[in-house]
């Protein structure tokens, strides 16, 4: 089932291979007690007045968002979204503050915002970061004709476990009712499918309401606004349930680089042992079953007998059972 969605889309675009129907989707969680930090020597997108140029942002490696693999993004138009594809019929959307934001320096000929992206650490580990720094809202800037209200976010990508994290900064928000046109707050969300050009977008787009300070992940069509703005140090989390550890904190059990191609290396905490490695597809049927030696809890093996697709993970220890989900390309 599809929706129109009346709402006024800005992205960042995303394009690589489809995998299967619509994933289980995404758990989430939220912490408020981090640090925010902006980006140093960090590449800079808009090197001038930012309005409704499309920009090009290469993630750094493949990501799974729902069911497809994602390496390169596109900022499209003056909303902060991210769209998969530049096929504006057929795409998925990341949202991670919904409302029509603005350079502040609009009605100036000097830009005041900036829109850039880092990539951090080593191949199996990599994070890709890209930042909002000092974007006012068009609905203040109409009310007003000044940009007083302002703010600052980021979006983090993760290699190791395909996570996606919303981070919120500082930000002055006192035209409430102009900067977000009326509504509760913004809307944050992710969505498996959309057409940006006739406003559908598919009945499995996930959105969070509520209290921004407690929000709730809600399945719908209908959009799903937050109550209050989003204060700085606040990070919500959204885990990809093809990927994440079924019964084991990420600290304890991981799998990289995923999605695995010709090998894939476990990580298993403070296990030194032989164990029996079971590979089963999405139905549960058995496909593959070896031994492998842990040493200092890491153990590397091919996957070249392995076929294409969602699959799961069994480790079995002396003393234990470990399993997670992973994508075989």
């Amino acid at each position: 089932m599809k929706r129109k969605l009346h709402l006024t889309l800005l992205p960042l675009i995303i394009l690589v291979l489809r995998i299967s129907a619509y994933s289980q989707g995404y758990t989430f969680s939220m912490t408020n007690t981090q640090n925010f930090e902006y980006l140093e020597n960090a590449t800079t997108v808009n090197n001038t007045m930012w309005g409704y140029e499309v920009y090009s942002i290469p993630i750094g490696f493949n990501i799974l968002f729902f069911d497809s693999y994602i390496d390169t993004l596109f900022v499209y138009e003056n909303h902060p979204w991210m769209l998969t594809s530049t096929d504006l019929e057929n795409t998925q959307a990341i949202n991670p503050f919904g409302t029509t934001l603005i350079d502040r320096g609009e009605g100036t000929s000097t830009s005041e915002s900036r829109i850039s992206y880092k990539h951090l650490n080593l191949p199996g580990n990599r994070i890709c970061i890209i930042e909002w720094k000092n974007f006012g809202f068009d609905g203040d800037f109409w009310c007003y004709e000044v940009s007083t209200d302002y703010v600052n976010f980021q979006i983090w990508l993760y290699e190791a476990d395909n996570r996606i994290e919303y981070h919120y900064g500082p930000q002055h928000i006192t035209n409430f009712t102009c900067s977000f046109w009326g509504e509760s707050g913004p809307f944050v969300s992710l969505i498996p499918w959309m057409n940006f050009e006739e406003d559908l977008l598919s009945d499995s787009t996930l959105w969070l309401s509520g209290v921004y300070t407690n929000p709730v992940l809600n399945m719908s069509n209908d959009p799903g606004y937050l109550t209050g703005t989003i204060q700085d140090g606040t990070v919500y989390t959204f885990e990809n349930v093809l990927t994440s550890s079924e019964n084991v904190a990420k600290e304890v059990f991981k799998i990289f680089p995923n999605p695995v191609d010709d090998h894939a290396t476990l990580l298993l905490k403070d296990v030194d042992e032989l164990c029996n490695i079971e590979i089963y597809n999405v139905n549960g049927i058995p496909e593959i079953e070896f031994s492998s030696l842990f040493v200092d809890g890491s153990t590397t093996f091919s996957t070249a007998g392995i076929k294409p697709g969602i699959k799961l993970l069994k480790i079995r220890t002396a003393n234990n059972v470990y399993s997670t989900r992973f994508i075989k390309i």
